[in-house]
């Protein structure tokens, strides 16, 4: 969604360990790092997030890697 707020889903991927891929908005706008810990375009762009989409599906090994590093990143918040 163009207008998601502040989505807890995204933390919850990341503490699966899994890379979130979306657009730079909510909480990817503010924790997501493109190549480092998600897969983001800009609100709106969708042959970025196909090419992300693509990219993860061609690279799995990699795609683990990020939802690592982002799992990582997620570790010290919590629900307060």
């Amino acid at each position: 969604s163009y207008g998601e707020g502040f989505g807890k889903t995204t933390f919850e991927a990341m503490a699966c360990q899994l890379c979130p891929i979306g657009y730079t908005e909510g909480a990817l706008r503010d924790f997501g790092v493109h190549m480092q810990n998600a897969l983001l375009g800009d609100v709106g762009d969708r042959e970025t997030l196909l090419n992300n989409i693509e990219y993860a599906l061609e690279n799995p090994l990699e795609i683990k890697a990020l939802g690592a590093r982002a799992y990582s990143d997620v570790q010290n918040l919590t629900w307060e």
